[in-house]
């Protein structure tokens, strides 16, 4: 069995495990390479899988439907990927990473700036990324997108 199968075998162990959190899904993962050397006798290979993310959208007011400046969107696994919003509610990540939260992604919107675009709560949501590109080699694992993510911010009463 090679390292790719490897990997694919535990993905599909994970996708079974309905409501597993990205923290186990993440304890997983690290135990893999490790049960790969041991079953594998190294054979010159090793590192961690990585691939390119993608994911774009525009913040919104929730009960007005207006575009929110000034609020910050995040993806925290594995580094602080972060953006802020621009006048027009838009914002973009682009980064490369493991990927532990293919085909999902947990994303957190948060008002930075106060009071100056309108005072917002807090907003986890989970984002759905498609596989749009092939990988190229046995730990590229490609790239994942998501555009056009539309979050819905409530206001502070």
């Amino acid at each position: 069995m090679n390292v790719k199968q490897v990997f694919d075998t535990v993905r599909e162990m994970m996708d079974a495990l309905d409501g597993v959190g990205t923290s186990s899904r993440r304890a997983l993962y690290a135990a893999v390479p490790l049960a790969t050397l041991a079953t594998s006798g190294c054979g010159g290979m090793y590192g961690m899988p990585w691939a390119e993310f993608r994911i774009d959208g525009t913040v919104v007011d929730a009960r007005s439907g207006d575009p929110v400046e000034g609020i910050q969107v995040e993806y925290l696994e594995g580094g602080a990927f972060v953006t802020t919003t621009e006048a027009d509610g838009t914002w973009s990540l682009s980064f490369e990473n493991d990927p532990f939260c293919a085909p999902t992604c947990d994303i957190h919107a948060r008002d930075i700036d106060g009071d100056e675009h309108g005072a917002y709560q807090d907003l986890d949501t989970t984002v759905t990324l498609s596989h749009t590109e092939e990988g190229h080699g046995s730990w590229d694992e490609g790239r994942y997108e998501a555009h056009d993510v539309v979050l819905e911010i409530e206001p502070v009463d």
